[in-house]
Parts: C-alpha cells; sequence; structure tokens
C-alpha cells in the first residue's frame, strides 16, 4: 500500500512558488505611546520605551495605493501581548495573547 501511495503522489502537480515582487514596509513608520507621538519616520523593529505594561503602542503609515501583485499580504511580528491592525480606520486583524510572558507546555511540567 505504501508503495501505491508513492505512485499516486507522483501525479499531483504542485503549483510553483509565487516569485512575484515584495515590497519593504519596514521604514516611515510613526510611533505612538497612549496616543502621544514620540518619534515620526522610524524603522522597524522599534523598540518602545520601558515599562510598558498598561500602555498602548501605536505605529502608523501610509501603505502604497498600488501593489505589484494580486497576492498581496503583509506579515507583522510582535512582541507585544495584544496586535490590532487597522486599515482606513476599520480593524481587519486581532490577536489577544495570554497576558503573560511564559506559555506553560501543554503535557505539563517535565521533571
Amino acid at each position: 500500500m505504501f508503495v501505491f501511495a508513492l505512485h499516486m503522489d507522483s501525479f499531483l502537480h504542485v503549483e510553483p512558488l509565487n516569485n512575484e515582487r515584495t515590497i519593504p514596509l519596514d521604514n516611515t513608520w510613526d510611533a505612538y505611546l497612549d496616543g502621544e507621538l514620540l518619534a515620526t519616520g522610524v524603522s522597524l523593529p522599534y523598540v518602545f520605551p520601558k515599562p510598558l505594561i498598561g500602555k498602548e503602542c501605536t505605529l502608523t503609515t501610509i501603505l502604497p495605493s498600488v501593489f505589484p501583485n494580486d497576492n498581496t499580504c503583509i506579515n507583522v511580528e510582535s512582541s507585544m501581548a495584544a496586535l490590532d491592525v487597522f486599515l482606513d480606520g476599520e480593524k481587519i486583524y486581532s490577536l489577544e495573547g495570554p497576558g503573560k510572558a511564559h506559555i506553560p507546555h501543554p503535557l505539563g511540567p517535565f521533571s
């Protein structure tokens, strides 16, 4: 049966990766802390001044009006406990973390 599965898989057509041009969006951001402007034209990653517990950190930029391809996506990496993404004032993505730095292992502690 294993040999048969390998034979069947060899007929699958795999789409090639889409190697279209990318646009870096890591420059020209404005940083706000609790609504107060901290810096303009910063590059990412940006480090907000500590302590940050209970404060709202905001980064804003203006996206290009036209992208070079039809398969546009944006990758955001953040160390914050929560992340909201807005486009033209409308929330399009939201993530709320566990609220603590350490996430326990699902199988429990190991000895």
